[in-house]
């Protein structure tokens, strides 16, 4: 077949593919620096903090020695490992039961059989936690509970995650007959009906304190205006990825007045009206308020938020991305309390906005999660070192490509200089780090996150 020949380059190993590709580009990475550097006039730019290295950056930093572990946390190991082999667990406390289940789900391990551990008919249940439910059934959860649910049961406290499979409409009678409930969680719950829930909130709606539901696509707004009218001493409440639930089906809520913590993360539909009217019944006495992936929000609704509600410590704005630096600017003026804020993937926020923070929240703010807000630079680092170096133990800056050694080097530095230093660094797709960071800065107990070297 005629036609144009290979070059050269085509021929050899570094022609097709994506491995092959990606691998050539890494080849002409220096030859690309040095050209701009030409073009810059032979000397990169000053960076804009000023900051040295502490330690000896051509000396790879040791991994971090991990403490000691507790004879608590090793023979959870044990058993976990050995659960096959385990007929009781004798007399634990619900805290240990809870690092057991929690252990046992993250191998995937508590089944039916296991369930059975958690709930010893001999035993006095008080609280029942199971994080991931996906290996139990209908009918083993009813057996589970049975014994448990009688009308003079100390269950107060039921949790139970990834739960669709098992919780339907004949557990939430069982539950309905625990006198003493007062927290119920139920993630992925998609098999729970509004009339179940229904009749369940208004048998124990009373002495009801928290309540979470997420992961339901049948719930209406009856279900919602139960909520409202069956548990009016609510402290917490949890209604997320209710993807479908309409704006007009969540206006009960604003009857609400004594939540401290309320989360509507995943409700996409909520708009900036509903939530202004939510928050007159209950923002004075909020204190976390989660929005998660809330898309239709925009600044207004932020600004209301903040004014109504200012003894906020948690605000949670992940994927709202119709705010801009009002909003911030709002956060900073209203919420001199704050402690935690998420900023994920809020695009159009920029470096003044978190200067303003910065400065607003000194001596306050402990976490902040920057997370690919493209427009955050050296300049937003610098204030947080400036301001927030004494407070400030998570950070998280994945994706601002704009950041460089210098300047989180000096933060780094600077929080370990004001008291305990930063706890951990999340630093997710910032090739522009290098060695200059990860083995100068001071602090040896950061826990650096996203980086396979770090």
């Amino acid at each position: 077949i005629g036609g144009q020949a290979e070059t050269a380059e085509e021929r050899g190993e570094g022609w097709c593919g994506p491995w092959s590709t990606a691998k050539a580009l890494i080849d002409r990475r220096a030859a690309a620096r040095q050209a701009r550097m030409a073009e810059l006039g032979g000397q990169p730019p000053p960076p804009l903090v000023a900051w040295t290295p502490r330690r000896d950056v051509n000396k790879p930093r040791l991994a971090n020695v991990t403490e000691v572990p507790s004879l608590q946390s090793l023979v959870i190991k044990l058993l976990v490992e050995h659960i096959d082999a385990v007929e009781a667990f004798g007399v634990l406390s619900p805290a240990q039961l809870h690092e057991l289940a929690a252990a046992l789900c993250k191998k995937r391990k508590l089944d039916a059989d296991k369930l059975k551990l958690f709930v010893p008919e001999d035993v006095v249940l008080t609280e029942l936690v199971v994080p991931d439910c996906h290996l139990v059934d209908e009918e083993s959860l009813l057996n589970a509970l049975e014994p448990h649910t009688a009308p003079t049961s100390p269950l107060g406290l039921l949790s139970l995650g990834f739960c669709g499979r098992c919780f339907t409409p004949n557990a939430a009678a069982l539950v309905e007959r625990c006198e003493q409930l007062h927290t119920l969680n139920l993630t992925g719950c998609y098999r729970l009906s509004d009339a179940a829930l229904c009749s369940l909130l208004e048998a124990r709606g009373d002495n009801m304190r928290a309540l979470q539901l997420s992961g339901n696509s049948q719930l209406t707004g009856k279900a919602i205006a139960s909520v409202a009218q069956s548990c009016p001493n609510l402290t917490q409440l949890r209604l997320e990825d209710l993807a479908h639930m309409r704006p007009a089906d969540l206006l009960p809520l604003r009857r609400l007045c004594n939540l401290e913590h309320l989360s509507l993360a995943g409700i996409c539909l909520v708009s900036d009206e509903l939530l202004s009217e939510i928050l007159t019944g209950s923002g004075r006495n909020l204190q976390r308020l989660l929005l998660s992936n809330c898309s239709l929000l925009t600044d207004a609704s932020i600004v209301s938020a903040c004014r109504l509600c200012p003894s906020l410590v948690e605000l949670d704005l992940y994927g709202v991305e119709l705010i801009t630096d009002v909003s911030v600017l709002a956060i900073a003026e209203c919420l001199p309390s704050l402690r935690t804020l998420s900023l994920r993937r809020c695009v159009q926020v920029s470096d003044v906005a978190i200067e303003a923070l910065a400065l607003a929240s000194k001596n306050s703010l402990e976490s902040l999660s920057l997370n690919n807000v493209p427009a955050v630079s050296d300049v937003a680092i610098k204030a947080l070192r400036d301001h927030c170096a004494p407070s400030l133990r998570h950070l998280d800056v994945s994706w601002c490509r704009a950041i460089t050694d210098h300047a989180l080097g000096s933060l780094v530095d600077a929080t370990v200089d004001a008291g305990a230093g930063l706890s951990s660094l999340t630093i997710w797709g910032c090739a522009q780090l290098t060695a200059l960071f990860f083995n100068g800065h001071s602090n040896d107990k950061l826990r650096i996150i996203g980086r396979s070297f770090a």
